[in-house]
């Protein structure tokens, strides 16, 4: 067995290293789930203020709830709440940082309407890999009144938000 022979203090030792790069993260959960997987899919949501640990630290400044997630990996949006709000244990190495939020600001292209949407997503590192996850091959669905909301890109606007950066 590997780890026989080696004094218990190194086996130990790590543990303790396996176990530091478990982060813990308030996050909206998302209904991605595929059947039988035990992954759930999820947005973390930036801290309030740094070296904040409360269950409130997610609350109020992150928006009017309930709001519009999208899971890009999965290409579909969440209507989620506060209800949806739960830590996760993340594996994460030590000096990865938690993914950046993206709060997309986009008015609806379909023929006159305009309509402003502010939907939240994560987990992609730029801008551009965020519009192409949006767009292609064919936009994600986001209802806008009685028709599917229409992606422009000359109509997103972006803000993109470090977890350690308070919300503000």
């Amino acid at each position: 067995m590997p780890g026989l022979g080696q004094p218990r203090n190194n086996r130990c030792r790590g543990l303790i290293q396996m176990s530091s790069a478990f982060t813990n993260v308030y996050s909206v959960i998302l209904d991605c789930r595929s059947p039988g997987s035990r992954d759930e899919c999820s947005i973390p949501l930036p801290r309030q203020s740094r070296g904040e640990t409360s269950e409130d630290q997610w609350r109020l400044r992150v928006g009017t709830w309930p709001t519009t997630f999208l899971c890009l990996r999965h290409r579909r949006a969440f209507v989620r709440s506060e209800l949806h709000v739960h830590p996760v244990a993340e594996i994460r190495p030590p000096g990865l940082p938690v993914p950046q939020m993206w709060v997309i600001k986009a008015l609806c292209g379909h023929e006159n309407c305009g309509e402003p949407h502010t939907i939240y997503t994560a987990r992609e590192e730029d801008w551009s890999q965020v519009v192409r996850s949006i767009l292609e091959p064919t936009p994600i669905v986001v209802p806008c009144g009685n028709h599917a909301l229409v992606w422009r890109e000359d109509l997103m606007h972006r803000t993109e938000i470090a977890y350690d950066s308070p919300l503000r």
